[in-house]
């Protein structure tokens, strides 16, 4: 989640919708410099907006966004701290029904009387005549439909309030679970017991993998021979190597402010890797106990220098890379 920014830095949500609600009595945003801002973000203040919402259409438009707005240290104490403002609104609209009410049945009304008035004229011209004028003296049904239209659209609009709200809400759970992985995932290396688990399950990912890289390796017979030996390099011979397993040794040998992996360091490192492929299969024929044994032949060109190589490392090293 990001870091929000202080609330002072951050326009007041109600700033823009007072001067378009005059009656509504909302106050003008404080400006005095040495005031306190709320984030309309914080779950008291996020609740009394969705509430006004229904009064204030403009601020359905804000929900997704609170985090960029703040509230004023005036509307604070006026909307938030209060529950005054809110009931005087409640009280206002239910006024407001009422007398639509009063309209829509004094509108019936008077549809009625005309309709009473033309039905009475037409006694006195035909009986059949105000017959058929009672038949029809009914309340105007455009007026009806636009009624029971307004009325759909006000439960929809509830409605929609209803359904906005649970969806901040399980946005706000959403956040708060993402807040408590994301603290996790951070700590999750915070300790040598987490980090051995972590390198068994790499080396048990790999491990496969390791041993499929030594027998390509043992199967290539142009490694034994004398003149490849002859030419044998640490840093080429380990990049052709297992990636995983290179780049865990050096990244753990590593030494700040020093060359690396030059020299002896990068001589080392080969050993180890070379080690460990023949703990890994026990087939396998050191590269670097080969590249020495092929040094000394090529000095002294006896077998017997490759016998007592063999006598100590146990491979037969003459016959591969004479061959």
């Amino acid at each position: 989640m990001a870091t929000l920014k202080p609330a002072k830095n951050l326009p007041c949500i109600f700033n823009s919708i007072v001067n378009k609600y005059p009656e509504s009595q909302l106050v003008q945003c404080e400006i005095k410099e040495n005031q306190r801002w709320r984030h309309a973000s914080a779950e008291t203040a996020m609740n009394k907006i969705i509430n006004l919402a229904e009064y204030f259409p403009e601020l359905n438009l804000s929900f997704d966004f609170l985090t960029n707005y703040s509230i004023c240290e005036k509307h604070y104490n006026q909307i938030v701290v209060r529950d005054s403002f809110l009931n005087q609104l409640k009280k206002v609209n239910n006024l407001d029904s009422e007398e639509s009410e009063r309209k829509r049945i004094k509108l019936s009304d008077n549809n009625n009387s005309k309709l009473q008035t033309f039905c009475d004229f037409g006694v006195q011209v035909s009986l059949p005549v105000c017959d058929f004028e009672v038949q029809v003296s009914l309340p105007d049904p455009e007026n009806e439909n636009l009624l029971n239209q307004i009325n759909k659209l006000k439960q929809l609009n509830k409605q929609l309030l209803s359904d906005n709200r649970e969806l901040l809400f399980e946005k706000k759970q959403l956040l708060s679970e993402n807040e408590i992985l994301k603290k996790k995932l951070n700590s999750r290396f915070d300790n040598q017991q987490d980090h051995v688990k972590a390198i068994i399950i790499i080396a048990k990912k790999e491990r496969d993998d390791l041993y499929s890289n030594i027998t390509n390796l043992i199967k290539d017979h142009e490694r034994f021979q004398l003149d490849s030996l002859l030419k044998f390099s640490p840093s080429q011979w380990l990049i052709k190597q297992n990636p995983v397993l290179v780049n865990f040794i050096k990244t753990l040998t590593y030494n700040e402010n020093e060359n690396q992996y030059d020299g002896e360091k990068l001589f080392k490192c080969a050993v180890v890797v070379d080690i460990i492929y023949g703990i890994r299969h026990l087939k396998y024929v050191s590269a670097i106990n080969l590249a020495a044994s092929a040094i000394k032949y090529s000095i002294a060109r006896s077998k017997l220098i490759i016998d007592i190589d063999n006598h100590f490392i146990n491979f037969s090293g003459y016959i591969k890379f004479i061959k």
